[in-house]
C-alpha cells in the first residue's frame, strides 16, 4: 500500500461491502481496469449497478504508468478485501 494509499483507502470505505447473497458471507469490490498495450493504465470503482462510484464529484480511480504497477494495485486491492473479509463473523 505504497504511492496509491488514498485510492486503497476509498476502496476500503467505499468500494469493499459485504455481499448480499447467502448470508453476506464475503465481500464485494467492483473495479474496471483499462490497459494499454505498455501497460499503464486506471482502476475504477463501480456501484453494483454499473455505475462509478464517484467522491467529491470525481470518478474514484487510481492510474497505474506500468504494467508491475498494475498488478501491484490489483495485489492491494485484493489485500484491503482479504482484510475487510476476515472481520465478518459467522452468523
Amino acid at each position: 500500500m505504497k504511492y496509491h494509499g488514498e485510492f486503497l483507502d476509498k476502496v476500503d470505505r467505499l468500494g469493499v461491502h459485504r455481499t448480499k447473497s447467502e448470508c453476506g458471507k464475503g465481500v464485494r469490490c467492483n473495479i474496471a481496469l483499462y490497459m494499454y498495450p505498455d501497460g499503464h493504465g486506471n482502476f475504477y470503482l463501480m456501484k453494483d449497478s454499473g455505475a462509478w462510484i464517484t467522491h467529491k464529484n470525481k470518478e474514484l480511480s487510481s492510474p497505474s504508468n506500468n504494467l508491475l504497477e498494475t498488478v501491484d494495485i490489483f495485489i492491494d486491492i485484493l489485500y484491503v478485501m482479504y482484510k475487510r473479509a476476515k472481520k465478518i463473523r459467522p452468523r
